[in-house]
């Protein structure tokens, strides 16, 4: 992955409507270059009959190996009932 406005930057040196003031490099765009992954896990767990409890987790980030202070990483996780029949799945959470 390679992204070259890492920091969501105007490319514009000059502060806007201020003439004698300039950006420092910092806050010019920065580029990076790493990976994006995530993971995801799900299980349901019979309660009774055509009842379960669903469980899920996921895992979402990215890594820059040339510029670390824009890494990425979160998470989401969540819990329902779940009702399961031949025809259809429904569950809630």
């Amino acid at each position: 992955m390679r992204d070259t406005n890492v920091n969501n930057a105007n490319n514009t040196r000059q502060i806007e409507g201020i003439s004698q003031l300039y950006k420092k490099d910092d806050w010019l765009p920065q580029t990076a270059h790493g990976i994006a992954y995530s993971l995801q896990a799900r299980r349901d767990f019979n309660l009774w009959q055509a009842y379960y409890l669903h469980l899920n987790a996921e895992l979402f980030g990215k890594t820059y190996w040339d510029n670390h202070a824009y890494d990425d990483l979160y998470t989401r996780t969540y819990a329902g009932i779940k009702h399961k029949s031949q025809n259809c799945d429904f569950h809630s959470g």
